[in-house]
């Protein structure tokens, strides 16, 4: 009987919240109970807002319009709702938060993506200003239909522990607490929701210069404020509802970030070692340093991927095979157009080659020898006639791979797979691209770190002695080439300091292709722009030589310098979650809204192996070297021919050559023979 009666009261409470015609009180309106926890999340977006109040006033559909070029409505954040949000533990099994988004563009959000996400405050400073920010993601709930298709949105935040172990739900629960603690009536005792930004990814490209298949963050600055608690959840659960909500403005600064890298080789890590430092820059108005100070840290997110074995190749030849081969498992070809990729390949004529790494060897199931790989599948390849790939090739590869018809993914199934890894702004990648490890002292996949201009980085570079001839005649050490860096800044401004000098970009460690623009950045009144390094990789490869198969066996047809493999690390949704500012000890946290980025370094051959469009300098260096030994040889000969003149005048003007009896005789009888043809002459 107790049981019908508590069922029965469900069921009327439910009929009078939706059929009363009472309207809710702002973003508060949806806090009745259900038995099964997310139950909430089926329910649909417009039957949900029709009896919600926003802004003090009855929702009311005619007040959002479709707007398609966005002059007079912009997306933004509709309602944010705290559901079901109990004092007692043993009934915080429904609570959840939604969102609820106008979309007057009509912008197609993809409905799975694992990337939609909403920036939240997860800790305060005893002053009760935020000092950290996470990213939550989002579940899509809901979207409007029929003739608001696509207006409006609904998604659930999925809570998760914060780094500071918390998850929202037990930092609001402590707040509360706390609160009730020092004396405020229960009712009275604020839960608070700091929202700086929402992030979506676009499925469609559309107004405002949105790209497809890219997540934008949206700005909300939004302090949601909620006091009170809905029937059935507060001290008393026979009470009627007394939850009330509230939002104020907050502070947030929009980034605009991008991306570039630097290498330099490493001699002390091998041949053809580079290592490489990846950045981000962005600028900051100068609003932000007046009030609050200079930039003094970073807290960031990204997710960290090293690839497989990467060949790039200037080879028609080779171009023309081996992407029909990406995939498949190496297998003896025997066809006349066969290739084959190796380092170090030698042939004794024993049939039995032997080679430091090798892609799609001539005979099969042999080893590599002195620990060499045997690449069994190679997944990444790159046709390049300058042997350069460039970052937006390499996003277009990726791109490409999942743009592929679904017949065409069909075939590739056995090659690629369908696994997925993370990738960028909501668009996935294949996990076959990746190693399963990263670097040593990294964290393969999911990163967040704080960053300060307190910290130094690793030392980077290295030095490698080359000597010219007269080192090498006399013994000597040459001179050292390349600079081993130490110390280098992490976070480092750059406003009104880069020159116009030639290589000056080596002096900020960036590429070279991104110098201008920097350049031109640092140099925009009104802002402060900083270089933001932020991770230190190995990028390191070697040379391949192309052989080529005929009549079954390989032979001398093989080209050297068209090819090389290298290994990189690709960092996959960065994004610049908060900026802190700092004054007299005085620390300040401000959210950033940045779109999440793919930083994909491009490809270089690795120092040491070919000099791409540099064949000129080498030139001029053995020029150099030849016109410097054919003017040594110059120099010597007129020495050799001018010294005994000299000496002679010399030491003979100074009577210290004494000439012998006949050398006497030649010489007074020129001097003699001089004169009378000097009387000859005169008198004729």
């Amino acid at each position: 009987m107790i049981r019908k009666k508590f069922f029965m009261f469900l069921f009327v409470a439910f009929f009078v919240i939706f059929c009363s015609g009472i309207p809710f009180l702002d973003i508060s309106g949806f806090s009745f109970a259900l038995s099964e926890k997310n139950g909430f999340d089926g329910t649909y977006v417009l039957d949900d807002l029709i009896f919600s109040t926003v802004n003090g006033e009855p929702f009311d559909l005619s007040d959002y319009p479709y707007d398609s070029d966005g002059s007079e409505h912009k997306l933004s954040v509709l309602s944010f709702v705290e559901y079901c949000y109990s004092y007692y533990a043993n009934a915080q099994i429904n609570y959840c938060l939604y969102l609820y988004i106008y979309n007057p563009q009509g912008f197609s959000f993809n409905k799975t993506s694992m990337t939609d996400r909403i920036e939240i405050a997860t800790s305060y400073d005893g002053n009760g200003i935020p000092d950290s920010y996470e990213k939550f993601q989002l579940k899509f709930c809901s979207v409007s239909s029929g003739d608001y298709a696509g207006l409006f949105y609904k998604y659930r935040v999925i809570d998760h522990a914060a780094v500071n172990g918390k998850t929202i739900l037990k930092r609001v629960t402590e707040s509360v607490r706390d609160q009730n603690l020092s004396g405020v009536v229960l009712d009275n005792c604020e839960r608070r929701y700091d929202i700086s930004g929402i992030e979506f990814r676009y499925d469609n490209a559309a107004a405002n210069g949105v790209n497809k298949n890219k997540s934008v963050d949206h700005a909300v600055g939004g302090s949601y404020i909620f006091k009170g608690f809905a029937s059935g959840y507060g001290a008393d659960g026979y009470a009627d509802s007394t939850l009330i909500s509230s939002v104020t403005d907050m502070e947030t600064v929009s980034l605009e970030v991008k991306d570039t890298y630097w290498r330099t080789d490493n001699p002390e890590r091998g041949d053809y070692a580079e290592d490489q430092l990846t950045s981000v820059y962005f600028s900051v108005p100068d609003y932000y340093i007046n009030t609050y100070g200079d930039l003094y840290g970073i807290r960031a997110e990204w997710y960290e991927y090293k690839t497989k074995p990467i060949v790039v190749s200037s080879s028609g030849a080779l171009n023309n095979y081996i992407p029909g081969r990406l995939g498949l498992s190496t297998a003896e070809d025997l066809s006349d157009d066969a290739r084959s990729l190796y380092y170090n390949y030698l042939f004794d004529g024993t049939n039995i080659p032997t080679w430091w790494w090798a892609w799609n060897p001539y005979i099969i199931g042999i080893p590599g020898v002195n620990g060499g790989p045997y690449l069994d599948k190679l997944y990444w390849y790159f046709y390049s006639s300058d042997l350069v790939v460039k970052p937006s090739d390499i996003k277009n590869f990726l791109e490409t791979d999942f743009a592929r018809t679904e017949e065409y993914n069909t075939y590739l199934k056995d090659r690629f797979g369908n696994d997925l890894a993370f990738s960028d702004g909501g668009q996935f990648i294949r996990s076959v691209y990746w190693d399963s490890a990263v670097d040593t002292g990294r964290t393969r996949g999911y990163n967040l770190y704080d960053f300060t201009v307190d910290d130094a980085y690793l030392s980077v570079g290295g030095t490698v002695n080359i000597k010219n001839i007269w080192n090498i005649i006399f013994g000597q050490d040459g001179k050292n080439y390349g600079t081993t860096f130490t110390n280098v800044k992490m976070i480092e401004d750059v406003t009104n300091f880069i020159p116009n000098n030639d290589h000056y970009w080596d002096n900020l460690f960036i590429s070279e292709d991104d110098y201008s623009v920097i350049q031109n950045q640092a140099y925009t009144a009104g802002q402060h722009t900083y270089l933001f390094r932020f991770a230190q990789t190995s990028y390191d490869g070697f040379p391949l030589d192309i052989y080529k198969h005929e009549f079954y066996r390989p032979l001398d047809s093989h080209w050297s310098g068209q090819a090389y493999t290298v290994q990189t690390t690709d960092f996959f949704n960065f994004d610049i979650i908060s900026l802190t500012f700092a004054r007299d000890g005085v620390y300040r946290v401000i959210p950033a809204v940045s779109d999440p980025i793919d930083v994909l370094p491009g490809l270089t051959p690795p120092t040491g192996i070919f000099d791409v469009g540099d064949w000129w300098q080498e030139l001029l260096e053995i020029l150099k070297w030849v016109l410097g030994i054919i003017l040594l040889i110059l120099i010597l000969y007129a020495v050799a021919t001018l010294v005994p003149s000299v000496l002679s005048v010399l030491f003979g003007g100074l009577g210290l050559l004494k000439p012998s009896g006949r050398r006497k005789n030649k010489i007074v009888n020129k001097i003699y023979l001089d004169g009378i043809k000097g009387k000859y002459k005169k008198r004729k």
